[in-house]
């Protein structure tokens, strides 16, 4: 409560005004792009992101708290570009959903990132209805991911975005390459489906990602031995970035002489939940989230971390 000098009630000051009052909040910078009027606004909008983060790290964050905070604001950044380009391309021909994938997919960014996404729709009753839709969905994923890179969300340099037609496809599509990637061993499909198993809703009709889910189970009820066996078998070639007598090992030669890659060595614990979620039909994605589950079901205990 603030008073004046008779001590008279005359305002309140609340915990949002505290928040709002901080220059390095990322609640003030969700605000800021919600607040955006035209996708220009956004341009660059992630040059603000650092500052946020150390602000928080010397705060005494968690990690993890990092993390989802990089991941709400990128969300938020993709509901505003998704809602300025259905205005622009006028309402989409059939429901769909915008889902992102790999470290977006299971909240788990961090400050340097490229886009990993894709375009799951409803199929079509005839040839003339697909074709339209194909090229709407086509038009929307290209402006959603030029809009992005513009944003500061780099391309993909593997071209897995939603403007790329091999991932702008209708569900039954989709149920054909997760089906291809079970049922196959091949080098290829066994890397799709570290990234793209690790899939969420970003914008869009969450029911499609839901019946896409369930349909990967029903593959792996059916052919999920064999197809573990070989992710099992791909995991353990990642080579820890640990020297011969435990220590760290850093880069030796080019741009990163001297620099530890700690993604190389979290990926034996990403794959780790991965492996173990898939097996026991457990939907969420976040390594975090997967683990608490994991360990509710009494798969893994306290000696197994």
């Amino acid at each position: 409560a603030v008073a004046d000098k008779n001590g008279q009630i005359i305002g309140m000051l609340t915990n949002r005004h505290l928040i709002i009052s901080q220059g390095q909040s990322p609640v003030r910078l969700v605000m800021q792009i919600n607040r955006a009027h035209s996708a220009d606004e956004l341009n660059g909008i992630t040059r603000i992101l650092p500052g946020i983060v150390q602000h928080i790290l010397n705060s005494g964050a968690r990690a993890d708290v990092i993390s989802r905070v990089i991941t709400a604001v990128s969300d938020t950044v993709l509901h505003k570009l998704m809602e300025f380009a259905l205005q622009e391309l006028g309402p989409p021909p059939a429901p769909f959903v915008f889902i992102v994938l790999g470290s977006e997919g299971r909240g788990e960014q961090t400050l340097k990132t490229d886009q990993d996404n894709a375009i799951v729709y409803a199929d079509m009753p005839d040839e003339e209805t697909n074709r339209a839709a194909e090229n709407y969905f086509l038009k929307l994923g290209t402006l959603v991911c030029n809009r992005l890179n513009s944003a500061g969300y780099d391309f993909c340099t593997g071209n897995i975005m939603a403007s790329n037609p091999q991932w702008c496809q209708p569900l039954s599509r989709w149920k054909e390459y997760f089906r291809n990637w079970v049922y196959t061993s091949e080098t290829s499909g066994l890397l799709n489906s570290t990234i793209f198993f690790d899939f969420k809703a970003g914008f869009g009709n969450a029911d499609l990602t839901n019946d896409l889910r369930a349909y990967l189970f029903e593959l792996l009820n059916q052919r999920g031995e064999s197809f573990f066996y070989h992710m099992v078998s791909c995991a353990l070639l990642m080579r820890l970035p640990v020297g011969m007598f435990g220590g760290f090992s850093v880069s030796s030669v080019g741009e990163q002489q001297h620099v530890f890659d700690i993604k190389k060595a979290m990926m034996p614990l990403v794959d780790y939940a991965r492996i173990y979620a898939l097996e026991n039909r457990i939907a969420h994605t976040n390594t975090f989230e997967r683990f608490e589950k994991l360990y509710e079901k009494g798969i893994l205990n306290t000696h197994d971390f």
